[in-house]
């Protein structure tokens, strides 16, 4: 995941590949642009094209009289004496003085940053998202986790850096793509119904980043929300496509019985609802990403090399003071959208039980491997961030005796404890900080971030579930049941191991 080879070096440190997709893509922009450009634009891009050209003359030395001793040398040893037409392979640029080379590697940063302006955002509009780029790769992200990434592949260079020129958020799309870049062009792999082609991804965000001297790009990006691709854009040199937010199944059917209200308030039929709801269920999301995203800076990751820890924690001072108005939203969506959408309700188990179950499960795990400790002692192999998801008051009222997670949980929250793995953060108990955080987006949270844990437990005779069949499960019931039997399983065969006697943790 971490592509840590630089990039082929260049006189101006960009690959030539990387500037013919530049070029390719503004070309194409520029040929639509020309059709409907008028005179004043025509001179603003005049102008702004002779800058260019003078930034480019003066970091080739063209016009720094202060460089005239370097150029001298320069050209002292290419043009010798007696040996006229015969010149030598010496790169003025490593004559230059570490002052020397920051002065022009701005100046090629100024000349990059020309090709990346009057670049717009990606915002919400509805339920969709319109031309979001998207990082086709051969892993799988899933909502609640963060990565660092480095990016020295030259369309993703450029695809990133065209982000972020734009306004935040700097949202793009993480799609699972085996082989991954030697893929993009396969037919296969065309982002279209009826190819191997994986339409489910997630949204992202780049909470930071920071460009190195070579061109790579090191940003720290965090995984947000699902989504599901409608159309392809553009399939190279990168994809860009219109994608549907998908809610979990739960959060539609729970603003469903106020959608009705609402349509039928419109003088609208049902079949509206459904549309409603899903609408307030992407606003509802939307609205608590601060708090359930808590930024991570490029420094706090350890720079070029680092690391961040693999699960986002939360950020208290990202709570929205102003309650969320669900039924606003579902009303500018009916005035707006006249489409019926049919209900495509899955019954399914009770979300709440199931994650009381998932803990008792949890809990349990951290029980038999205790017991089976010679030494009894052992960390709580579970992920810091992950214990402040625990409820105060589960479902049936009251935690069962000996529930050690509860009471682990407290003392973290008593002591103001930073969590974390590369990265550190203050722990969060989030039904202590709020107590208007939806219980349902709490395990909604849960049944992603709970495979962290268990992708790394593999029982033997049972076979692991990938990040991406978790990711197109369509309800927080059915992750929480997937965790809660591969618990089990690992429970079973944990009581099966302690009959045979402890064995020494590794």
């Amino acid at each position: 995941r971490q592509n840590t080879q630089p990039s082929s070096n260049s006189y101006f440190s960009v690959s030539n590949l990387e500037a013919a997709a530049v070029y390719f893509d503004k070309l194409q922009r520029l040929l639509h642009a020309l059709k409907q450009i008028t005179m004043p634009q025509l001179v603003s891009k005049f102008c702004r094209c002779i800058w260019i050209i003078l930034l480019f003359l003066r970091s080739t030395n063209a016009f720094l009289s202060n460089n005239a001793a370097t150029t001298g040398v320069f050209l002292s040893k290419t043009l010798q004496p007696g040996h006229r037409g015969i010149r030598s392979s010496v790169n003025p640029n490593d004559l230059e003085s570490p002052e020397e080379r920051d002065q022009r590697m701005e100046l090629v940063r100024q000349i990059q940053k020309s090709f990346y302006v009057d670049e717009e955002g990606i915002e919400f509009q509805g339920t969709t998202l319109e031309n979001v780029p998207l990082w086709r790769v051969q892993w799988t992200e899933i909502p609640g986790y963060q990565n660092v990434l480095n990016c020295h592949v030259p369309h993703y260079t450029h695809m990133f850096n065209k982000i972020l020129a734009g306004p935040k958020p700097w949202y793009f799309g993480h799609v699972y793509l085996p082989g991954g870049s030697e893929n993009l062009d396969n037919p296969d792999y065309k982002l279209e119904d009826g190819t191997d082609a994986t339409m489910t991804g997630v949204l992202m965000q780049v909470s930071d980043y920071r460009q190195l001297d070579d061109g790579r790009l090191v940003l720290v990006v965090q995984a947000l929300e699902r989504f599901r691709v409608l159309d392809a854009i553009q399939h190279s040199p990168y994809a860009i496509a219109n994608v549907e937010f998908i809610p979990d199944t739960e959060f539609i059917q729970a603003n469903l019985p106020n959608a009705k209200q609402v349509v039928a308030d419109a003088l609208m039929t049902e079949e509206h609802a459904w549309g409603a709801a899903h609408a307030a269920a992407v606003a509802e999301a939307v609205h608590w990403h601060p708090f359930e995203f808590r930024r991570v800076e490029v420094h706090d990751a350890g720079g070029e090399e680092g690391a961040v820890a693999p699960l986002v924690n939360f950020d208290v001072d990202g709570l929205n003071d102003k309650e969320f108005d669900a039924i606003s939203i579902m009303q500018d969506h009916v005035e707006t959208s006249n489409v019926p959408i049919k209900d495509s309700t899955i019954q399914s188990s009770d979300p709440m039980q199931l994650e009381y179950e998932v803990w008792v499960a949890l809990d349990t795990m951290i029980r038999l491997l205790t017991k089976l400790n010679p030494d009894q002692q052992i960390q709580v192999p579970i992920p810091t961030q992950m214990l402040g998801l625990i409820p105060k008051v589960p479902v049936t009222g009251s935690w069962p005796e000996g529930f050690a997670l509860d009471e682990y949980a407290s003392k973290l929250e008593r002591e103001k404890a930073l969590v974390g793995t590369s990265t550190k953060s203050p722990f969060v108990r989030v039904d202590d900080v709020t107590s208007t955080y939806p219980a349902l987006r709490r395990a909604h949270r849960l049944s992603y971030v709970v495979w962290m844990l268990l992708e790394s437990i593999i029982v033997e005779g049972t076979d692991p579930i990938s990040k991406q069949t978790v990711l197109e499960m369509e309800s927080i019931s059915a992750r929480l049941l997937a965790a809660k039997m591969q618990l089990d399983g690992i429970n079973y065969a944990l009581r099966l191991v302690s009959e045979q006697g402890p064995f020494e943790m590794l």
